[in-house]
């Protein structure tokens, strides 16, 4: 059966393919303004009835809106790898600067040992919150310095556990090369990391597992703080320099550690305790290889 339609009906037909195509045009010139051209590659069109037209922007908008969701996410993952990692660097610095300066004293001790002595305390400490034995809670505070909140870690950060820490390490060294003449040094090393941490912290750190809890509050003005581990970290720099030639190898590792550390500052806090362990060992084993093969010969 055929259906007619009366003179009114046809006459507004050219009408609406007119006002489709008005429509096609003027979402194409909207996307061409804004440097856009997802119009041209879709082909939008009005096939006469503006129809087409309108159910391919539409298609084309549901497009974008979910590249840029899928984008948004990629986004997101990546901000969090990185700022799981600089907040592990966050108290960094200032122990690799006794690292870097202590290699003066015994030229023949690896970097990456005076490192791992520097860092011990920091090293233990992810084992043990990843086994439940020592804990942390992350605030997001604005200030970034103090968003771990160190519940308890007698083992890893009192002095009574920094002082049986580093008669190991030094010991577990001696035995290890068959010399003791720098055993004493990489003790004070370990040590180092607990007087550091009373200077920076907030008073929680222990000096016995239970108390008391001592900490001069650095941490309290990021600028003084900032100011202050970054001299560290410079003056480090210079000792060793005054020692060997840094290589370009080192000067790599510097930058991406200072860099980490900045990061650490402005990025956000992490997302969990695991996060927070998993990635402080990851860096540990990818800092401590790239530090003897900068420093070797």
């Amino acid at each position: 059966m055929k259906v007619r339609m009366n003179d009114h009906q046809a006459g507004t037909e050219p009408h609406r393919a007119r006002h489709g195509n008005r429509r096609a045009d003027a979402v194409r010139a909207r996307f061409v303004t804004r440097g856009r051209h997802d119009a041209a590659l879709v082909g939008i069109s009005a096939d006469g009835d503006g129809t087409s037209a309108k159910a391919r922007i539409v298609a084309l908008l549901h497009g974008r809106v979910e590249r840029v969701h899928v984008d948004v996410k990629n986004a997101a993952k990546h901000d969090l790898r990185s700022s799981v990692l600089c907040q592990n660097l966050r108290m960094f610095i200032g122990h690799f600067a006794v690292g870097l300066a202590a290699k003066r004293l015994t030229p023949t001790v690896s970097l990456a040992v005076w490192f791992l002595a520097a860092q011990w305390l920091d090293t233990v400490w992810p084992v043990l919150i990843l086994a439940g034995v020592e804990h942390v809670r992350i605030a997001p505070q604005a200030n970034p310095f103090l968003r771990l909140v160190f519940i308890d870690y007698p083992i890893s950060h009192s002095l009574a556990g920094a002082v049986a820490w580093g008669l190991l390490f030094a010991g577990g060294w001696a035995l290890l090369m068959g010399r003791r003449g720098a055993a004493p040094l990489l003790f004070l090393g370990v040590v180092s990391h607990w007087v550091l941490d009373v200077v920076a912290h907030t008073p929680d750190v222990p000096v016995l597992p239970r108390g008391p809890y001592l900490g001069f509050g650095l941490w309290n003005s990021p600028a003084w703080t900032i100011a202050v581990e970054t001299t560290m970290f410079a003056a480090g720099i210079a000792v060793y320099a005054r020692t060997k030639r840094p290589r370009a190898s080192l000067w790599a590792l510097l930058a991406v550690l200072f860099a980490l550390y900045l990061g650490s500052i402005f990025g956000p806090p992490p997302p969990n305790v695991t996060a927070l362990g998993v990635t402080a060992l990851a860096g540990i084993a990818v800092i401590l290889p790239w530090a003897w093969w900068a420093d070797r010969g």
